[in-house]
């Protein structure tokens, strides 16, 4: 019982408790008045109008309640959306972005190589809650632009620096033959790395670069320094509202995990796939 009470909210034990007491009180009231008009002291018509305007009272505070409570789950919806559609938006942005710091990380020419070292290290070393306030306020303080597209920015500037890391050390970890040996068969460098190298690669990155994934999608959190209504955002509207903390941060909570566990599922559906080993071999008649 004690489990059940504390689940609800204030908006919840208020209808619980005041509601039953007001009818009991309303009910009291209409006994007096009626005790009152047949001792000839108060006239039927009046006692009638304010019963009726005592029950429309009453109606329109239950409406406003289930407009509150309607309001709280739209508010978690449009939050739910947001926070996807930056989880997703900057994980491609930064993995495209940092497969080309990746590559200028691992060219021979200065030119390339050293702007790539200077990205990784100044990105890697910004904590991301003030990389994205230093775009809003600062990079796009003149441009009339959406926080949702800043939040996008900067969640994927700072994914594109690890991601260009693990790119690299998947990509070196792959043993020189492997390249050699597709250039001994005929490949052009682009063929054997698309072909030979590629995969394997994706293969041995893919258990870090799924941590990452997930860790973004947390970052996400933070969004509303900048006026974003994501997820964190909408409970802490509702907490303000209803003075009850319990309910919104235990729903957000969850619904954060089951968006990170679908993402670890898509995952994994990713690493079985590219894994040799588990892929059916076909066996030929001799």
């Amino acid at each position: 019982m004690t489990a059940i009470v504390a689940s609800l909210s204030t908006t919840e034990l208020s209808a619980m408790v005041l509601y039953p007491a007001a009818m009991g009180l309303l009910v009291w009231w209409v006994f007096q008045r009626r005790q009152m008009r047949r001792e000839g002291k108060f006239p039927l018509g009046e006692d009638v109008l304010l019963v009726r305007r005592a029950g429309e009272h009453l109606s329109q505070e239950l409406d406003r309640m289930d407009g509150e409570l309607e309001n709280r789950y739209l508010l978690l919806w449009e939050g739910l959306k947001v926070t996807f559609i930056i989880s997703v938006l900057s994980t491609l942005f930064g993995t495209a972005l940092g497969g080309v710091v990746c590559f200028m990380r691992m060219a021979r020419s200065p030119l390339l190589q050293v702007p790539a070292r200077i990205f990784i290290s100044v990105l890697r070393g910004i904590p991301v809650v003030v990389l994205l306030m230093l775009i809003f306020y600062v990079v796009f303080a003149s441009v009339n632009i959406s926080p949702v597209l800043v939040a996008v920015v900067a969640f994927g500037l700072n994914f594109a620096a690890y991601a260009a890391e693990i790119f690299r050390t998947g990509i070196e970890g792959i043993e020189t033959g492997q390249t050699e040996a597709g250039l001994a068969m005929g490949f052009s460098r682009r063929k054997t790395f698309r072909l030979v190298i590629l995969p394997q690669m994706v293969r041995r990155i893919l258990p870090v670069y799924k941590g990452e994934v997930i860790s973004i999608v947390k970052m996400t959190s933070i969004v509303g320094y900048i006026a974003v209504l994501d997820l964190t955002k909408a409970s802490d509207i509702i907490r303000a509202r209803t003075f009850d903390a319990f309910f919104p941060l235990v729903l957000v909570a969850v619904l954060y995990f089951l968006m990170s566990y679908m993402l670890i599922g898509l995952m994994d559906w990713a690493e079985r796939r590219t894994d040799p080993r588990r892929k059916p071999r076909k066996v030929t008649a001799a």
